[in-house]
């Protein structure tokens, strides 16, 4: 029979235990939810750390800038395109000055997502990250202009992740890692009268080696990833475009398929999750993630409606 004490002492024993084992529970409860809110902070979207970041800003001067961010050179490159440049708008809308379609997005309510597609169809220049006029001081690496990209309140299809990545990217690129380059003076633009009668440019068929290097991902040529294209639009300019797009990231089109069986916009399947995800960034399509269906690396299907998207 246990004695009064021995149970007095058994009872103050499971108290201590049970306040340990309370304390504990609330300590792993904290720890879970601070690593969640830590995932969900830390979380990117648009960009994975060993493939490239491209990010349209809307500057108020007189440029829009193509921001590339290169993890694995350590580089970012600044493409300038002059606000006066005539393009042919995604979507149907005919040819505008390129300045004028972040105005035209909003109206439409489309955002940054116009100027993104337009740039990437008629300039062939795959972009698909934008942010408004605040995020232009992303390039500066001073500490209070960074934070002003992290916190300032604008329009952008960034997560928080990714702004936070940009913000470190920036403080590991040293002066020589940074390039810009006015296309507005390489052959790729040609100075002309617009047809307001104004003075501007115009694209010429010709993208520059250097440009296409900064935007081609290193991991779909060394791979040499395969494309077949699937055509439904019946006409054979859109098939063409996305195979220069598809061809400017670094893949190689192997065949292009005409079909009459696909209304949507586009499809997109891929051998692999990570050939599926850079493609997905670019082409706002529904993907698949397949093994055996397919022949070839990827398979882009554009269908009716392509063009009434891009």
């Amino acid at each position: 029979m246990i004695s009064r004490k021995r149970k007095k002492r058994l009872f103050i024993f499971d108290i201590k235990t049970g306040k340990k084992i309370v304390v504990f529970a609330i300590f792993l409860f904290l720890m879970f939810f601070f690593f969640k809110i830590f995932s969900c902070i830390f979380k990117t979207d648009k960009w994975e750390r060993d493939e490239k970041l491209s990010l349209l800003v809307e500057n108020d001067d007189n440029f829009v800038n193509l921001i590339v961010f290169d993890p694995n050179l350590y580089e970012i490159h600044k493409v300038k395109i002059p606000k006066n440049t005539e393009i042919r708008v995604s979507g149907g809308y005919g040819y505008w000055k390129i300045g004028s379609l972040w105005e035209l997005g909003k109206q439409e309510n489309f955002s940054g997502s116009l100027l993104v597609r337009t740039i990437t169809m008629s300039m062939k220049l795959p972009v698909y990250s934008w942010a408004e006029v605040p995020a232009s001081i992303f390039d500066r690496v001073s500490l209070k202009d960074l934070l002003k990209f992290l916190y300032l309140r604008y329009k952008t299809n960034l997560s928080l992740g990714d702004r936070l990545q940009i913000i470190l990217f920036n403080f590991k690129v040293k002066g020589s890692g940074r390039s810009e380059v006015n296309l507005g003076e390489t052959t790729f633009l040609e100075k002309v009268k617009l047809s307001d009668d104004s003075s501007g440019y115009q694209v010429t068929k010709v993208l520059p080696q250097e440009i296409v290097s900064i935007f081609s991902e290193p991991f779909l040529s060394e791979n040499m990833v395969r494309v077949l294209i699937k055509d439904a639009t019946g006409s054979e300019s859109k098939s063409r475009e996305v195979g220069y797009i598809v061809e400017i990231l670094g893949s190689k089109v192997t065949a292009i398929e005409k079909i009459n069986n696909f209304e949507g916009v586009c499809m997109l399947k891929a051998k692999s999750e990570k050939i599926l995800r850079i493609f997905s960034k670019v082409f706002e399509c529904e993907d698949k993630l397949v093994v055996n269906e397919i022949s070839s690396d990827v398979e882009i299907v554009i269908g009716r409606n392509f063009a009434k998207f891009y």
